[in-house]
């Protein structure tokens, strides 16, 4: 052991170094001697080897040298209790206790209970990334031990007998019930959620000594905030009427998290859409003059003189005179751009007249023949007289 990392109720966390694989753990040791303590002791490494969820700490190996420890992964960072009272830590309460219910989902479908999640056991670490530790306090269900097991399981008899201190965790974070009823569930660990988050987003506990949990009430959030506000309610409410699995918690917290999220998205999108429609009427006001009379004469210059005469024919023909003396003012007023457009037409009727002339010059071509044609004048080769 190198040295102390935590200290418990029942067992203390020393840092270790695991000389066959070369690298530290964290080694734990319990305290009391007692076989009620052994046992709960024992439910604790079970507990980590039946979940299958990178949000808890991995066990590595388990023995009785020296007294029952277990050595698990090393996690380091601050806890959720360590950053509560940061303001800028609010913004981030949601996605961390959607994290941390996904975790117990994991716990929970291993048939275990945590029952005594509070800020302290939640580890964040960098990225968000949520850590449940401490299930020293945890329950193994009827489903943990009909699951199989490669391992050696408490005995039937034997199982949660832990006399007078059964009832263990921290008062201020587990629901009511379990203390007045024994109610152990996954909706204990529903309530523990849902009074984490509360103290996440408001910096304060809903729990005091004098008047036990109160009730809270839109008034202490924004307005904006009652879709989450009445899912909390509703995870705060008797077993009942509560949140039946985790998995539902989740569920509603993700819900909650899309309806904070879509009136921003909405109006970004709609901002955008105003701005191409403005930017796109802003450009095609500003394209030159110069420009479209270029286009123009290159459009008039592709018309052959002939053709052109006949569409200039057809087109005095079809306009009524009063419209057509209003486009003669209209070219009139196009000045120098006009001149330049009938000189562009002027050099495409020259040059139509040169390709004309070296049309007429060229020797025309043969006519193509068939093919039947080709292969009656064709002699064929290889054959007698």
């Amino acid at each position: 052991m190198i040295r102390e990392l935590g200290r418990g109720g029942m067992g203390v966390v020393h840092l270790a170094y695991d000389k066959t694989f070369c690298r530290n753990v964290a080694l734990k040791q319990t305290k009391a001697k007692r076989d009620g303590h052994v046992e709960r002791f024992r439910r604790e490494y079970r507990a980590l080897a039946a979940v299958r969820h990178t949000g808890v700490p991995a066990i590595y190996d388990s023995g009785d040298d020296h007294g029952p420890f277990f050595t698990m992964e090393i996690i380091t960072g601050p806890t959720i209790a360590d950053l509560v009272k940061e303001a800028r830590f609010r913004l981030r309460a949601l996605a961390l206790a959607i994290e941390l219910g996904r975790v117990l989902m994991a716990v929970h479908a291993a048939g275990v209970i945590h029952r005594d999640v509070k800020p302290a056991n939640v580890i964040v670490e960098p990225g968000d990334r949520v850590r449940l530790i401490d299930f020293g306090a945890c329950l193994l269900t009827d489903q943990y031990y009909k699951a199989p097991h490669l391992r050696d399981v408490t005995a039937e008899g034997e199982r949660w007998h832990t006399s007078e201190h059964e009832f263990i965790g921290s008062i201020a974070y587990v629901c009511p019930q379990y203390w007045t009823e024994g109610l152990v569930a996954p909706q204990t660990d529903v309530f523990s959620v849902c009074v984490v988050l509360y103290e996440m987003l408001t910096g304060r506990a809903l729990y005091s000594e004098a008047g036990g949990f109160r009730r809270i009430t839109a008034a202490e959030f924004p307005s904006k905030l009652a879709p989450l506000v009445a899912e909390l309610e509703i995870g705060l409410a008797d077993a009942e009427d509560r949140h039946e699995t985790m998995a539902d918690l989740v569920r509603a917290l993700e819900i909650v998290r899309s309806k904070l999220a879509a009136p921003r998205r909405v109006g970004i999108v709609a901002v955008a859409s105003a701005a191409s429609f403005v930017l796109g009427a802003v450009l095609a006001a500003a394209v030159p003059s110069e420009r479209s009379s270029k286009v123009t004469a290159a459009s008039e210059a592709a018309v052959p003189s002939e053709r052109s005469s006949e569409v200039a024919a057809a087109s005095e023909a079809a306009v009524p005179s009063e419209r057509s003396s209003e486009v003669a003012a209209a070219s009139g007023a196009a000045g120098e751009s006009s001149s330049e457009v009938v000189a562009a037409s002027h050099a495409a009727d020259e040059r139509s007249s040169e390709v004309a002339a070296a049309s007429a010059a060229r020797p025309s071509a043969p006519p193509r023949l068939r093919r039947s044609q080709r292969n009656r004048r064709r002699p064929r080769l290889g054959t007698s007289a």
